[in-house]
């Protein structure tokens, strides 16, 4: 129990605490929400480029397939831009990434891409010197290659991110855990600390208990009693007190014999003595 003019102040500092934790609580669900939704953002984009590689396969081998597909200088327009198009990907993946392995992942992608670009330009080449068969290898052997070295790339980025983000939720849950813990504490403390005890209780009271007498080392010696004056045996006159004793005896056994008189004078006045014996007899 505090006394009233502290428990102002510590309403004051319970009040503070929840409003932090709220306030951190917040803060972390917000950023959850916010790794969750960057992370499906991420996702959407490498799903799009995994898209966007196994369309650059399909484009590069039109080459070979002009009259069904449209002519050569299309599927070279559309290999290209689908090229770019990826290579700009990348570049704004890196500028949201932060994360070290995320960016490594994003360099692998790019080498992976330019592997392909140089694939394509020599494929380009035979195709204009008309060796389609050096051009068919090139199209099967390496830039097939640089495609799949891609989208692996892009396969371990987005287990990397997702990693990634389940470690940064849980950091944040955690926080948010020991957060609400702490004001669970401090809650508690305070709210004893403010409720009132009843006066009778054995926390408030203390009993009166007698102080152990002290018992002196040595005891007070006992006042001596002065001898009453006495009158020497030999002074007191025995003949008078035989006297008087005797005297007193008499006068008590007169006293008695007065007494007995008395009685028998009334019993034999108050009293008619009858006989046994008929009259007539």
């Amino acid at each position: 129990m505090i006394s009233s003019t502290v428990r102002v102040p510590v309403a004051v500092v319970l009040l503070f605490a929840g409003v932090v934790v709220g306030v951190l609580t917040y803060r972390s669900q917000q950023e959850i929400a916010e790794a969750a939704d960057a992370l499906t953002s991420v996702r959407v984009q490498l799903d799009a480029m995994r898209a966007s590689l196994n369309g650059l396969a399909l484009a590069q081998r039109g080459y070979f397939e002009p009259l069904r597909t449209g002519s050569l200088n299309q599927q070279f327009q559309t290999v290209r831009r689908t090229s770019d198009a990826l290579n700009a990907q990348v570049t704004e993946l890196r500028t949201t990434l932060t994360n070290p392995a995320a960016l490594d992942g994003l360099t692998a992608i790019e080498t992976a891409l330019s592997d392909f670009a140089a694939s394509d330009a020599r494929v380009r080449t035979n195709l204009a010197n008309d060796t389609y068969f050096a051009a068919a290898d090139l199209v099967v052997s390496a830039a097939a290659g640089s495609l799949r070295a891609a989208d692996a790339a892009v396969g371990s980025l987005q287990d990397t991110l997702a990693a990634d983000t389940n470690r940064r939720v849980q950091r944040l849950e955690q926080r948010q855990r020991l957060a609400i813990s702490a004001l669970a504490v401090v809650w508690i403390v305070g709210l004893l600390a403010l409720v009132p005890l009843p006066p009778n209780s054995a926390l408030t009271t203390t009993r009166d208990v007698p102080e152990p007498a002290v018992i002196p080392e040595t005891m007070p010696a006992m006042p001596e009693l002065a001898p009453a004056d006495a009158t020497p045996v030999s002074l007191v006159d025995l003949t008078a007190a035989a006297k008087a004793c005797s005297a007193i005896a008499c006068a008590s056994t007169a006293a008695n014999l007065r007494d007995v008189d008395r009685k028998s004078t009334r019993l034999n006045s108050s009293h008619v003595k009858r006989s046994r014996m008929p009259s007539s007899a």
